[in-house]
């Protein structure tokens, strides 16, 4: 595998929507909607993951063993347009009300018999049109409050802070998705003119290239065959096959 040559450089947008455990994670398709857009950011937004560690060891340092015990990820960013909506999805007690006599929208923050209970899906996507758009998706909540600063010469930013929480039953903190061409280059699908075959080979061939296959084989779902970089094992037992086209 070749160095990366992608340099993220900007910004992006940042999305939320109320999560349905029952449904789970959406694809970023069905999050990164106007309708769920929290508001345009200033500052960017920042991903960060820390494990902790424990390490267990005898006097002289001979006998060493360590696991990692803990995990923490947080996703901040200044959202600098909101509303009270805004505001109300980044308070646990916050109640929202309008009054369209008056046109006017109320929100009530505090009390904690007023919690909600809710957790949110929030998808950061980094637009790039040059090396692909890159997509950060957590569940989670704001747990570090918000602060109003209103300045006579600087526009408001709020500063939330987005604390992680499992999103699957494998205890996933982070799903990151990137666009790389170079991947779709390396997948072939099924057709007439190409035959796929398991491979019967047990050690790798040296010149001979090998796939792994997915897909149904129906209609809507066909084969999609792809290319294996690096090959290694048993390609009969690795479920690896060979095109009759190479």
């Amino acid at each position: 595998m070749s160095a990366s040559t992608r340099i993220t450089l900007g910004s992006g947008k940042l999305y939320l929507t109320e999560y349905d455990p029952t449904q789970g994670v959406p694809d970023v398709a069905t999050i990164c909607v106007p309708a769920n857009q929290l508001g345009y950011i200033s500052g960017g937004a920042t991903l960060a993951y820390t494990p902790t560690y424990y390490t267990a060891k005898d006097d002289l340092g001979y006998v060493v063993k360590t696991i990692i015990t803990e995990e923490e990820v947080k996703l901040t960013s200044g959202i600098m347009t909101f509303t009270g909506v805004t505001l109300s999805k980044l308070c646990a007690t916050a109640r929202v009300s309008e009054d369209a006599s008056t046109g006017r929208r109320t929100v009530l923050f505090g009390g904690i018999a007023n919690s909600n209970h809710a957790s949110y899906v929030i998808c950061f996507h980094h637009p790039d049109p040059i090396d692909g758009d890159i997509w950060v998706v957590i569940v989670g909540n704001n747990q570090s409050g918000f602060s109003l600063a209103f300045a006579k010469d600087q526009e408001t930013v709020i500063d939330a802070e987005f604390l992680a929480l499992a999103q699957d039953e494998n205890g996933t903190l982070i799903k990151y998705i990137e666009q790389d061409a170079t991947i779709a280059a390396a997948t072939y699908v099924e057709t007439t003119e190409i035959t796929y075959t398991a491979s019967s080979d047990t050690t790798v061939q040296a010149g001979k290239t090998y796939y792994t296959r997915s897909g149904s084989g129906t209609v809507n779902y066909p084969y999609v065959f792809t290319e294996v970089t690096d090959p290694t094992g048993n390609p009969s037992t690795n479920g690896y096959y060979e095109s009759d086209n190479d």
